[in-house]
């Protein structure tokens, strides 16, 4: 089972639409916006450690 729960990755989600750079172009934003994500979510050890092989094959796709 998961170690943490979806309101957790929820929050770090809300986080990082705050905290990741703005643009006006959406196709930017949004690219942005997973970027900061993905090196939020993998920089923050506390996420989902057993799985990080996985969320780095989904990343990379």
């Amino acid at each position: 089972m998961y170690q943490y729960s979806l309101a957790y990755f929820f929050n770090l989600f809300i986080r990082s639409v705050d905290e990741s750079p703005k643009a006006a172009i959406v196709p930017k934003r949004l690219e942005m916006l997973r970027d900061y994500f993905t090196f939020f979510l993998f920089t923050n050890r506390t996420a989902l450690e057993h799985h990080l092989h996985a969320l780095a094959q989904a990343a990379a796709s």
